[in-house]
């Protein structure tokens, strides 16, 4: 009895310990308090229903991360709306691993809700953070009991592979679970979209994906993300095209039309049959998926590559009738180009115009053709070339090309017209969706964030039969991601919008929301930056996520590096009120926006540099500057070498100019964009720098 009173005291103290080193459970609650909720939390928490439970949970998160078990079980019991049940009974469960009532969380937390679906949680997700910390609680309390946790273990591992609180928080004893069939498929799958390849080989072996008891849904989906981490680390390259034929015989029409083209990509060889036979095959039975163009463009290539005339025109003639798809814009884009740039505009032109006969992709490869065309037969009829710059603004507003239009023949975009997002309100949960309204109205958007995330997960079905108001109400909490996202399944589309046709649906203004207008407005009062210019970065590099966080380490609403973080802040003063978390917006929107000042001075006012520069660094502009000599904006865009960086920089361009225009307050001026000369700005930039120098 005495050695386990000790081991109990023992492991306490090391939980105590370990929730204080989890961001993610007990010391920092995710998501963390939002500055406009610290002073008031307690005051808050006295509210009636669901707005004052929600802050009555927070209270009692942070009496528990001061060690006060008693203040925050008399917080807890106070919340009563079933909405929040299950978050109340994990913070009940973490305290009662606090005061080592280990039974009590096992009985409590035996029977767990259904797994978060990870296509709602967009945005914040505290939803997903509470099952998170529902499974730990469990390992606990498992372990305080003396009990074997390998199962609780198992689901963490499996669940959150990458997460390092979580693995540290795991004792050595339970390292290494052994995982159920599914648990090692879920941590497959986990590690597979979180691009970790390399952790693939040599973790699970084709002979464990292929004797998994699991569903042929699972399985189908489990071989495909095996084989193509294999294909990419080039290991167990033989099972690996077993695995893609296995899925290619068995599996639906979306698992099939994958498997062919990676099949078709998986060996250098062209003159072997096999990847021609699957390249063939994919363009044969699947003409209308994405895939089928990409067919093939690379079997054309690939026999252009090794020179074999016959083959290469054969399946250049193939991707030529095609009537869909963006391949063989990108080709014909790339063939014209080289005749531009010896200014054999008719060649081009010819060129060209056989993409126009296609029909519009969806993206920007349609637009682009149909502006070049239009600057390719400038030089012999001026007439013609109006006409097709006015088809492109008229057809394709949204794009970038018809910002370069607009340019060209000095006609105005307008974008104030935006329709305006209004929803029916679902009657069976109308008193959550007041509570949202007036947390909203009291600037208190984490709070209804939070309700919103679990109302759509005890409610899926609103996705489909309220999706308008949904969408509003997610914009009016500042989950823009979550909007956007159903935008995106709304239209069958990308992050980057339909860019012809359906301008009237309300759902289309989720692509261009109004964003944290006071931080953002105070970013452009101290940097005098052209307006939509933050809009655009921020759409851009996090789709307005304040936690988004990227591999290298680029943190928050404008993805700032910790170290630019550091040294635009030494720039700060007192006014500013800075602090170093970058995850606060307005932390983030005002070191960013001033980093993007800095970019614009240094290279004269130039925005569309100092956009390169914000994602590739001044060093690389600076060094295609050298590179390609003299040459209009619009040439030196397209000759970017890096494609992150030139699209980049077109789609924070767009954005800027959409958003300027909804502001009534638009950037470029007659000509201003395609006015700029590189050769002649570069001189510019070295003689200023000289001067700063001296």
């Amino acid at each position: 009895m005495r050695k386990r009173f000790i081991i109990t005291l023992v492991f306490a103290a090391l939980t105590s310990t370990a929730w204080a080193s989890l961001p993610k459970s007990f010391n920092d609650v995710v998501p963390p308090l939002a500055r406009e909720q610290k002073k008031d939390l307690f005051r808050l928490a006295k509210k009636p229903g669901v707005r004052g439970d929600f802050y009555r949970l927070r209270v009692a998160e942070q009496f528990l991360k001061q060690g006060n078990t008693t203040k925050a079980l008399r917080y807890t019991l106070k919340v009563h709306d079933p909405l929040l049940e299950f978050w109340k009974n994990v913070v009940l469960s973490e305290i009662d691993v606090a005061n080592s009532k280990f039974q009590e969380v096992l009985v409590r937390l035996k029977k767990l809700p259904a797994d978060p679906i990870p296509h709602i949680s967009f945005g914040e997700g505290l939803y997903d953070n509470v099952f998170q910390r529902a499974l730990i609680a469990r390992y606990l309390a498992t372990k305080g009991l003396g009990k074997n946790a390998e199962h609780e273990a198992a689901e963490l591992v499996s669940r959150y592979p990458l997460d390092k609180s979580v693995l540290d928080l795991i004792s050595e004893d339970d390292k290494n679970p052994k995982l159920t069939d599914l648990q090692k498929l879920n941590k497959l799958h986990e590690l597979h979209e979180r691009y970790k390849y390399k952790d693939i080989p040599g973790w699970i072996s084709y002979n464990e994906v292929a004797n998994a008891k699991v569903n042929k849904a699972t399985k189908c989906q489990a071989y495909y993300e095996w084989a193509n981490a294999h294909r990419i680390k080039k290991e167990n390259l033989d099972l690996a095209a077993k695995a893609l034929l296995w899925v290619e015989r068995k599996c639906n029409d979306y698992w099939q039309a994958k498997a062919l083209f990676r099949l078709g990509r998986f060996s250098s060889n062209i003159s072997a049959h096999k990847p021609v036979e699957a390249l063939e095959k994919l363009a044969e039975n699947f003409p209308d998926h994405r895939l089928a163009d990409d067919a093939y463009y690379h079997l054309w290539k690939d026999f252009k590559k090794i020179g074999n005339e016959k083959l290469e025109k054969k399946y250049f003639d193939k991707l030529m009738s095609r009537k869909k798809g963006d391949m063989k814009s990108i080709l014909l884009f790339q063939m014209a180009q080289s005749h531009i740039k010896k200014k054999q505009f008719d060649k081009a032109a010819k060129i060209l115009k056989k993409g126009l006969d296609s029909e519009p992709s969806g993206d920007e490869s349609y637009p682009r053709l149909l502006y070049w065309y239009a600057k390719s037969i400038e030089p012999s009829s001026s007439k013609k070339a109006k006409k097709e710059f006015e088809k492109l603004i008229e057809k394709f507003p949204f794009s970038f090309y018809a910002i370069l239009a607009s340019q060209k023949i000095n006609k105005p975009l307008k974008y104030q017209d935006l329709p305006k997002m209004k929803g029916e309100r679902p009657e069976d949960s109308e008193d959550y969706f007041i509570a949202i309204d007036q947390l909203n109205k009291d600037d208190q958007h984490q709070a209804a964030r939070v309700i919103l995330d679990f109302l759509m997960h005890d409610k899926p079905q609103y996705e489909a039969t309220n999706k308008v108001y949904l969408t509003q109400k997610l914009m009016e909490s500042r989950n823009y991601r979550k909007a956007l996202d159903l935008a995106v399944k709304h239209f069958n589309t990308t992050f980057y919008g339909p860019l012809e046709g359906a301008y009237d649906d309300p759902m289309f203004a989720a692509f261009f929301p109004q964003v944290f207008e006071a931080e953002v407005n105070k970013g452009y009062k101290r940097n005098k930056l052209p307006r939509g210019a933050i809009e655009g970065i921020m759409r851009e590099e996090s789709l307005y996520q304040t936690t988004a966080k990227s591999w290298v380490g680029a943190t928050g609403l404008m993805q700032l590096m910790p170290g630019t973080a550091q040294m635009v802040m030494r720039k700060m003063t007192a006014e500013d009120e800075m602090t170093p978390d970058l995850t606060d917006p307005h932390n983030n929107i005002m070191l960013g926006s001033t980093y993007l000042r800095d970019m614009k001075d240094y290279f004269l006012d130039q925005l569309p540099l100092a956009i390169m520069a914000y994602n590739a660094g001044p060093g690389n502009v600076n060094k295609w500057l050298r590179r390609f000599g003299n040459m209009p904006l619009d040439d030196f865009i397209e000759n970017v070498p890096y494609d992150e960086t030139r699209n980049y920089v077109k789609r924070v361009l767009r954005s800027m100019v959409v958003y300027g225009s909804i502001f009534d307050e638009p950037y470029f001026t007659k000509g201003e964009f395609l006015s700029f000369n590189i050769e002649r700005k570069q001189h510019q930039i070295k003689k200023v720098r000289r001067r700063r120098r001296r």
